[in-house]
């Protein structure tokens, strides 16, 4: 038994046992259980075998996740049945007949039987003088339903004929036994009653076209667009993506009458507008499948250069473009109003003037067939309905809106919670590769700026999901395949980089919020398969590695990849359409002219950039340049649509929705706004509308512009200085579909084919002023010109050319060349196109855009068919136009034809005319090393601070080293336009003579008073007075040659040709005279001279003594038959002994004004 201690004890002793029990005793190390430690190559450390197996985790929850994913799949219900569930609290609720229509339809897509109490379909009632339509070719093997359903027909046809009488009924119900007769007999009766005409045209469609047909949400509202349009004069659809407007709208209107030669009031055709040809030629193509007509016939189209419509078309699908020059129509229908392009608001303004006018004049004559009643409807998807709602001057009545709400497919959006800012190629190409890598089959659809940047996102995403036998690592070294489980297992890790496998684990633990899921904007909700896919993280971050480490142990399954922009060759646009290879995904990178119009099949997933390169374009300095800028919140919502089109699909926007809400715009600007609207204000001159700012534009464009306009169409001698109207030449040049200042180029050049001699080469002169504004209406088809408006970076990544096109470019180019105008390099190149027997080769080699050629070429006979209308009078010229072409071929220019159409150029760029200020000097890039010419342009006005004494500063221009007259560069010269990159670079130029410049550019010329010295003197072969003035071009005031023209009437004109005839320099017959003057002629050019008498007697005599004043031969012809006109005065100059020798000479003097004086 243990004894208890206190505090006091024996000193130590008590203490030393104290401390034995209140604290422990130190424990010994048991050096025994301590190994040694030995180096183990094989195993790995504890925190990269928790990395390990987080791996691990983290593939078995996506394996799980696949699984419950395929299992929702299998037991989900159909959009069309879940649309139908409702919340308890919408029990014992009334519906409307809106919503019992829409939830028939919703009914009959999910496949269950309609109650009856919804009148779903109601048959329609044909008038007594009102047959049925009879269809177009129909279906092969008609069914029993089509049977029974013209049996119907024809039942309610007899009932009316027969004014709804019982006997005449009861008859009628007896023949159609057997038939399923659904239109009760009160109906019939008071049908028949009725006085209110009813149209239908019969149209029968597959079973396949009607199944599609059902699930478009503009169906259920057939019936209210159709009272709108019957109702009203004007009619605004505004349509979300993929309600079916497009399409469907010219359908509802086909059936009701419309285009049909049998109704009077709507015999007229139905036109439909688009604003890009690829899409009238598709939506002709499907409205004639849907329809079953036949497409070329009932239903026809009209692009610029191809055109198939029948005798008896009903609709008629065409661009705006086309719309402007014919108005014959009964409905016309404007679709995608909200590009709001140029044609576009003209023909709304227009239409809203002629819609009142057209209507007036049916009720006024209504019994004439000469004129119908026209509707207008106004389609869109994201319209900006306030600019024809609220505009009083356009509509005084605002029209009725239609919003067609429901989408085809629903869209969910995802927002990044961070914008980027500047790599936004990398984070697209990032994106997409996290969608390709772990969400379910799908198209994906890129939304990028630009040509080149299509092309390298494209470059990239093929090296990226190039299938291959063998997995390489970063360094280029074949990586064997491992399980995943092998690599828990701590025994096959000696060629794995654990800091990259570090890496993508960190990465793997972000978790969704980069991005922000938006369903409010795209109605609809995510569906099964889809939970989680905001969950997708941009995984490839590392710069300069395509795929990180990682990629190479689950590899992405092929991909196709294409692009898709504007101007792709047509076989390679249609490749987009076409079938995809079973096991790829297919990929598009586009630019925005996929975001309206056309429709890309299995397109699930869209990336949008929300960035859009557009051309700039100053009109007044001819300055042009291509900025990336943000989108509108219109074209956002378009590029996010075409994720729902074919099924239900994603956006994932690369911006915040901060971003979004704060810096993009609700609308893109209109066109009109953005470029120069010479030609507008020409068609609306050439249509009697002289103060263009009172026209009806939907948003009219700045005062200033229309200001700069005139004066533009004023230097090009369209519109008359003081009244402003069109001048002949003016209303010559709006008849041609080009930009004016091409038209003008083209008419000055058949003004000078009409003075020079020989037929043939009037017409060669001709013929190669329509191939170059052919060439000028289009973009510039050699690749290696535009290389030379890109700075270094971008000739780095210069697409397609390469490093064969860059070594073979210039023997190529060099059998073009034309070493005073690159137009008429451009020309030659056409010209060599045509011949050649095989085009696409041709264009290859010679490194030329084949689409633009085949557009250039196209163009060029439209306008050579256009120059022969206008030529009829003119044989000589507009018959031989085609031959003269062919000249060419046989015989070069010569310099003075050159020289011709290098003037006709001049008139039409005016004002587009710039002088050289130095010598060749050197680009900033010294990569490049290319040099260039600098010139000062008259277009650009202004000095910054620190310009030099030439004008160095924002007037300072360059020639490229890729234009045909860089090596023989002319002190002037002409340009098209300026593209500024790096550089202000002129492009299509053309070297121009000085003296050139005062006959083709004088609006722009400043002249000074005549000059004494040299003195003015009398031009025998023009029969004028003339004098030398200074010329001054341009804001900049440049110095030209001195220049000759007309002296100005007065006393000072009559001296000079007084001096003249008495020198013999205006009649031969009086030469002899000369010896024997009294004093020297030359004395009537000094003021002073008037103190003599026989100076002033002479003057007098000229200034006074006839009708007018004489001061030309012509005019001295005239008076000379008054008889003794002008003998006194000339004999006060001749010495007396000799005034007889004027008496011998009268009967000369007298032949020679016979002979000479009217010439």
């Amino acid at each position: 038994m243990k004894k208890k201690r206190g505090r006091s004890g024996d000193g130590a002793g008590a203490g030393a046992d104290s401390n034995a029990i209140e604290m422990p005793a130190k424990r010994k190390k048991n050096k025994e259980s301590v190994l040694p430690s030995k180096p183990d190559a094989g195993r790995i450390s504890k925190s990269m075998q928790r990395k390990l197996k987080k791996l691990q985790e983290e593939k078995e929850k996506r394996e799980l996740r696949e699984q419950a994913f395929e299992t929702l799949e299998k037991y989900k219900l159909s959009d069309n049945v879940q649309a139908l569930m409702s919340s308890s609290s919408a029990l014992g609720k009334a519906e409307t007949m809106r919503e019992k229509l829409r939830r028939g339809m919703q009914l009959r897509a999910a496949g269950l039987d309609v109650p009856p109490e919804i009148p779903l379909f109601r048959e329609r009632i044909v008038s007594k003088d009102d047959s049925v339509v009879e269809p177009g070719p129909s279906v092969t093997a008609k069914t029993e339903k089509v049977h029974n359903k013209t049996k119907r027909t024809d039942f309610c046809q007899s009932v009316i004929q027969d004014g709804g009488n019982s006997q005449a009924i009861k008859e009628s119900c007896a023949n159609a036994e057997g038939t399923d007769i659904s239109l009760s007999l009160a109906a019939v009766a008071s049908a028949a009653a009725s006085n209110t005409r009813k149209f239908v045209v019969n149209v029968w469609r597959s079973e396949e076209v009607d199944k599609s047909r059902r699930e478009l949400p503009i169906i259920m509202m057939e019936q209210e667009v159709m009272e709108a349009v019957q109702e009203n004069d004007v009619v605004i659809i505004c349509g979300e993506t993929g309600c079916g407007k497009t399409t469907q709208v010219p359908q509802f209107l086909y059936e009701a009458g419309y285009g049909s030669p049998l109704y009077k009031d709507r015999c007229g055709i139905i036109g439909i507008t688009q604003p890009r040809r690829i899409a009238v030629l598709t939506t002709a193509k499907r409205v004639a499948h849907e329809l079953n007509l036949q497409l070329g016939k009932e239903v026809g189209f009209q692009v610029r250069h191809d055109r198939k419509i029948g005798e008896k078309s009903s609709i008629k699908f065409m661009t705006d473009g086309i719309l402007l020059r014919e108005i014959q129509y009964s409905v016309i229908v404007l679709d995608e109003a909200h590009e709001r392009s140029v044609n576009t608001d003209i023909l709304v303004g227009m239409l809203s003037r002629v819609l009142p006018l057209r209507n007036r004049l049916y009720f006024q004559n209504k019994r004439s067939e000469a004129v119908t009643p026209l509707k207008l409807i106004i389609m869109s998807a994201t319209l900006r309905v306030e600019d024809f709602t609220a505009n009083q001057k356009m509509f005084p009545l605002p029209p009725p809106v239609i919003h067609v709400t429901a989408r085809q497919f629903p869209v969910t959006v995802h927002s990044s919670r961070k914008t980027e800012l500047q790599d936004y190629e990398s984070a697209a190409y990032r994106k997409v590769c996290a969608i390709h890598r772990k969400l379910p089959p799908g198209g994906i659809l890129v939304f990028v700026t630009g040509r080149r940047e299509v092309e390298a996102l494209c470059k990239r995403l093929r090296l990226s999901f190039t299938p291959s036998s063998k997995l390489e690592s970063s360094d280029g070294k074949p990586v064997a395949k491992r399980e995943d489980s092998a690599l828990l297992s701590g025994t096959e890790c000696g060629a794995l980089d654990m800091r990259s496998v570090a890496d993508a684990v960190d990465e793997e633990d972000d978790d969704s919020s980069d991005w922000e899921e938006d369903v409010d904007g795209f109605t609809g909700e995510n569906d099964s398969s889809s939970s989680g896919v905001s969950d997708v993280e941009d995984t490839d971050k590392t710069p300069g590695n395509e795929t990180s480490n990682m990629d190479h142990v689950r590899k992405p399954g092929p991909a196709l990849v294409l692009p898709l922009y504007a101007m792709l060759p047509a076989a390679a646009q249609l490749r987009v359409f076409a079938a995809v290879p079973e096991g790829k995904r297919l990929i598009v990178v586009a630019t925005n002219v996929a975001e309206t119009s056309i429709t890309i099949p299995g397109i699930r997933y869209v990336v949008d950039c929300g960035r859009a390169k557009e051309r700039k374009f100053d009109g007044s300095s001819g300055v042009s340049r291509f900025e990336v800028g943000w989108i509108s919140k219109a074209s956002a919502d378009q590029r996010a649509g075409r994720a729902g089109r074919t099924g239900p699909g994603h956006c994932y926007q690369l911006y915040s929705k901060t971003h979004y809400h704060h810096n993009f715009p609700d609308f893109a600007p209109p066109e009109i706004s953005l470029v120069p609207i010479e030609g507008v204000v020409l068609v609306l001159k050439c249509m009697g509308i002289d103060k263009v700012m009172n026209f009806p534009f939907p948003t009219p464009p700045e005062k200033e512009a229309l200001l700069e306009a005139e004066k533009c169409l004023t230097a090009l001698s369209a519109l008359d200085r003081t009244t402003g109207l069109p001048t002949s030449i003016g209303k010559a040049m709006a008849l041609y579909p080009i930009n004016p200042r091409h038209a003008r180029m083209v008419i000055a050049a058949l003004q000078s084919a009409r003075v020079m001699g020989g037929k043939s080469r009037k017409s060669v002169i001709a013929a190669c002023a329509v191939a170059i504004a052919a060439a000028l209406s289009v973009e510039n088809p050699f690749f290696s010109l535009e290389e030379s408006f890109k700075d270094e970076k971008d000739v780095a990544a210069t697409t397609p050319s390469g490093e064969a096109m860059k070594a073979t470019k210039k023997p190529e180019r060099h059998r073009f060349k034309n070493t005073s105008s690159d137009a008429l390099t451009i020309m030659n190149a056409l010209r060599a196109y045509e011949e050649s027997s095989n085009q696409a080769e041709f264009c290859t080699a010679s490194h030329l855009n084949q689409k633009i050629m085949k557009e250039m070429s196209k163009l060029r006979g439209q306008l050579s068919r256009l120059v022969r209308q206008q030529l009829l009078e003119d044989l000589l010229i507009g018959s031989g136009l085609e031959e003269g072409w062919k000249q060419l071929s046989r015989k070069k220019l010569s310099a003075n034809e050159e020289k011709a159409l290098i003037c006709a150029l001049c008139a039409g760029w005016p004002d587009r005319v710039a002088r050289r200020v130095t010598r060749r000097d050197r680009l900033d890039t010294a990569k490049s090393r290319k040099r260039g010419i600098r010139y000062q342009a008259s277009s650009l006005h202004g000095q910054e601070d620190g310009g030099d004494e030439e004008g160095e500063g924002r007037s300072i221009v360059y020639l490229g080293p890729s234009s045909s007259t860089f090596s023989f560069a002319s002190d002037f010269v002409v340009y098209k336009e300026i593209v500024e990159t790096s550089r202000p670079y002129m492009a299509c130029v053309s070297s121009i003579d000085a003296h050139a410049l005062v006959t083709e550019a004088s609006f722009f010329c400043s002249f000074s008073k005549p000059l004494d010295d040299p003195p003015p003197w009398y031009d025998r072969e023009a029969d004028q007075v003339k004098c030398w003035v200074s010329v001054t071009f341009g804001p900049h005031n440049w110095q030209l040659p001195l220049h000759a023209m007309e002296l100005p009437a007065g006393r000072k004109t009559v001296a000079v040709f007084a001096s003249a005839l008495l020198e013999g320099r205006v009649l031969a017959s009086l030469a002899p005279l000369r010896p024997y003057l009294a004093a020297d002629p030359a004395m009537l050019l000094k003021p002073e001279a008037m103190a003599h008498k026989r100076v002033a007697e002479l003057v007098y005599k000229l200034e006074e003594g006839w009708k007018t004043v004489v001061d030309s031969r012509r005019k001295l012809a005239e008076a000379w038959d008054d008889g003794e006109f002008l003998v006194e005065e000339i004999a006060a100059w001749i010495q007396r002994k000799h005034q007889g020798l004027l008496r011998t000479l009268r009967e000369a003097v007298k032949s020679e004004l016979d002979l000479r004086g009217t010439v």
